[in-house]
């Protein structure tokens, strides 16, 4: 009889031990659940859209874009996504805007070599005004022109006969909240603010090949300066705030083209010559990078322009692959 009792009681014994790790074990597992979700929302990555968002912060690649069959993207350099998810390609050297739907399926292409209206000179920016109007820069004809959202002709909007705006070689174009356009002008080396009608209300001066332009939550204008290889905030009357010449640990870029912020205000900056993409918070820290130079998915050789539209899908031009590639969480 006492030996069975004592079975028993180790067989007790056993049993408690098993319940107490198991015990300890979800404690362990309940913890980390909090401290993982502590740390991801301090970093302002809590349960926002998927899972895969709030799990990697990074972006993943999705998909490239090399053109249609019957035209093939040439050194693109700018890109502009409209809300209904058409995308808009300046194919610089190619001298057209080629279109393509939200899949990357090609849709249509305007433009072609020539200075009549309507024809093109290596566009470079991409921007819509507030009538759905599609405005392209063209650096080899100095002047900005506008048409339909399916590639119609409307009108030149600026170009270098009007001395009021002493308008040269334009870049970059950007329409912020209120309707203004800025113009980046890579021969004046400033950022022209005018109306949509084409009048100038203002310029930002002083600043070395402004290649990227947008703006923040708080109306404040992003400009990437190539020339001295460094990002600078202004306010919107064109005051200087601060700048970004470094990221990580005291870290130059190698040299810096286009620019987008996206719906949490954290700045995104294509570093060309070392073919990858910089992230920064909206507080201007350092956050990662992602890509590297190469010819497969996921890399890139001097990328340029970057867009990031309201799915935070990321559109960046692949300049030295010929593509644009298309990341998202």
């Amino acid at each position: 009889m006492n030996r069975y009792y004592t079975a028993d009681r180790r067989q007790e014994k056993t049993i408690s031990v098993m319940n107490l790790i198991l015990i300890i074990l979800i404690i362990l597992m309940i913890a980390a659940g909090f401290l993982f979700y502590f740390r991801y929302q301090k970093l302002g990555e809590g349960p926002v859209g998927t899972l895969s968002f709030a799990l990697n912060k990074k972006p993943r690649f999705l998909f490239n874009i090399y053109g249609s069959k019957e035209s093939l993207l040439k050194a693109p350099m700018a890109i502009y996504v409209t809300e209904k998810g058409l995308i808009y390609i300046a194919n610089t050297e190619g001298h057209t805007v080629e279109v393509f739907n939200p899949t990357g399926s090609f849709a249509f292409s305007f433009g072609g070599y020539g200075v009549a209206p309507g024809k093109m000179s290596f566009p470079y920016g991409i921007t819509e005004d507030s009538q759905g109007n599609i405005l392209v820069a063209e650096s080899g004809n100095g002047r900005i022109q506008v048409f339909t959202s399916d590639g119609r002709f409307i009108k030149v909007l600026a170009d270098r006969e009007n001395e009021k705006l002493g308008l040269q070689k334009p870049g970059p174009l950007y329409k912020d909240l209120k309707g203004r356009i800025y113009v980046g002008d890579l021969i004046t080396h400033k950022v022209l603010v005018i109306t949509e009608t084409g009048t100038k209300l203002g310029s930002f001066t002083g600043v070395q090949y402004p290649h990227g332009i947008t703006a923040n939550e708080k109306g404040q204008v992003w400009v990437t300066e190539g020339g001295r290889n460094r990002i600078v905030l202004f306010d919107d009357t064109g005051k200087e705030i601060t700048a970004i010449d470094k990221w990580g640990s005291d870290r130059p870029f190698s040299m810096v083209r286009g620019i987008a912020v996206n719906s949490r205000g954290e700045v995104f900056i294509p570093d060309t010559i070392s073919s990858q993409i910089r992230v920064f918070d909206k507080e201007r820290k350092y956050l990662f990078s992602f890509g590297s130079y190469g010819l497969e998915n996921g890399r890139f050789v001097y990328p340029s322009g970057i867009f990031i539209d309201g799915k935070e899908k990321i559109y960046i031009t692949d300049w030295g692959n010929n593509r644009i590639q298309v990341w998202g969480y």
